[in-house]
């Protein structure tokens, strides 16, 4: 069952990476950052 759950788990990881910035299972809206979190150069 690990195995199973690690195979699944690099899955998620390796789609995540290869399709950033792709629409997520959750949609596709962002929400904006507030600019107190936003880094300050």
């Amino acid at each position: 069952m690990e195995a199973l759950l690690t195979l699944i788990a690099n899955f998620i990881y390796q789609y995540g990476i290869t399709c950033a910035g792709a629409p997520s299972f959750h949609g596709s809206y962002e929400a904006p950052v507030p600019s107190q979190l936003r880094k300050q150069d």
